[in-house]
């Protein structure tokens, strides 16, 4: 579980970004709901998506 200055928060984003079926691109590019998570991640987080996913997304 990913707990930084507002835990809940971030438990729920990491929950849908690695949901089942979530598909994070579509035809090479990223869809709305990701780059709208991903948003929100930062914004809770304070942290570039890249450290906290790393490059394989």
């Amino acid at each position: 579980m990913h707990t930084l200055i507002n835990g809940q928060k971030t438990d729920e984003i990491f929950e849908q970004i690695y949901s089942k079926h979530f598909k994070p691109h579509y035809g090479g590019k990223p869809t709305k709901r990701y780059l709208k998570l991903t948003k929100q991640a930062e914004q809770v987080s304070k942290i570039s998506i890249e450290v906290l996913f790393g490059k394989y997304f």
